[in-house]
């Protein structure tokens, strides 16, 4: 695999991108607005490196880093690329200008995609002169750990351009899924929020402690999770498959459904609670360790994940 990507924006899921790409045997173009941010991105970069490498996700990790390079203008990141990535702050307006100067920089016949966690393409790319090129192409966080991929094409994206994107992160060994309509905040999102706003509420009303929340996750809900979906779950959760299991407890799921308080606010009491009952267990200070170590929980989740499809199947 060979050619160039633009990198725009490099905070968490820009430098995450450009392990993506660069693994995977492109050259990844680095740019961020920001003084120092590329250079402080490509620093951590050779931390998750050293740590694939370690895990044998990769071969060899001054190769995947010796594809990567910074630049300093916009231009420059978009300087003969095939595809851009954008992952600048979750801003309508900062999305809009920087698409309106990607757009008229990069190549005619590339691909440009945003990371937006949220926003519908037709808010903020409508205006684009180049506007059926463009699409969302938003990732997991860490996107090189995490390979979902949600793309979102506007009504105005072409689908040549979506198609093109489709086959690019699949051959990058991302997991592409389309989604038919847009919707606000997507698909990946929407299922994390109904599963954020109760668990808050349910701290809001005494039910259970912050820490007691994360380990019902971490240790039921999040194993399955961690390999199959709802669906499937459901599907093999009764004798007979989901009808059965629908069948059999659809009735109860529509009782808690009713009951459930997702749409209620986040009073500023119950976020200095968990707030306090996180940073008791990571100081503040200690958070970017924590991140690094999440990071390497999943890597060895990786690991083992393609181990067992090789066992077991997929």
């Amino acid at each position: 695999m060979t050619g160039r990507i633009g990198i725009v924006g490099c905070g968490l899921i820009g430098r995450g991108w450009a392990i993506v790409f660069a693994r995977a045997g492109y050259e990844a173009l680095l740019y961020d607005s920001q003084h120092g941010a590329v250079a402080q991105a490509l620093a951590a970069i050779d931390g998750n490196l050293r740590d694939l490498e370690r895990l044998g996700l990769i071969p060899e990790a001054a190769a995947v880093r010796a594809r990567m390079q910074a630049c300093a203008t916009l231009d420059s990141a978009l300087d003969g690329v095939t595809f851009a990535q954008e992952s600048i702050p979750e801003d309508r307006n900062l999305k809009a200008d920087i698409f309106g100067r990607m757009d008229a920089a990069a190549p005619a016949d590339a691909v440009l995609a945003s990371s937006t966690s949220a926003i519908p393409g037709s808010q903020f790319l409508a205006d684009m002169p180049g506007r059926a090129r463009c699409l969302i192409a938003h990732p997991a966080n860490p996107p090189y750990l995490m390979p979902v991929v949600e793309l979102a094409p506007a009504p105005f994206t072409s689908i040549a351009a979506t198609e093109r994107c489709r086959a690019l992160m699949t051959e990058v060994g991302q997991v592409p899924v389309l989604l038919k309509k847009e919707v606000p905040g997507f698909v990946m999102n929407r299922l994390q929020t109904g599963v954020v706003n109760e668990a808050v509420q349910l701290v809001q009303q005494g039910v259970m402690s912050p820490e007691d929340i994360d380990k019902v996750m971490r240790f039921s809900l999040g194993l399955r999770w961690s390999f199959m979906g709802p669906f499937e779950t459901m599907d093999l959760n009764a004798p007979d498959g989901f009808k059965d299991y629908a069948t059999r407890y659809g009735a109860a799921y529509q009782t808690m459904g009713r009951d459930l308080h997702v749409r209620e606010p986040w009073s500023a009491a119950t976020i200095d609670e968990i707030e306090a009952a996180r940073r008791r267990l990571v100081p503040r200070g200690k958070v970017g360790e924590r991140q690094a170590w999440r990071d390497r929980r999943l890597m060895a989740l990786l690991q083992h994940i393609r181990k067992s499809d090789g066992d077991f199947g997929e």
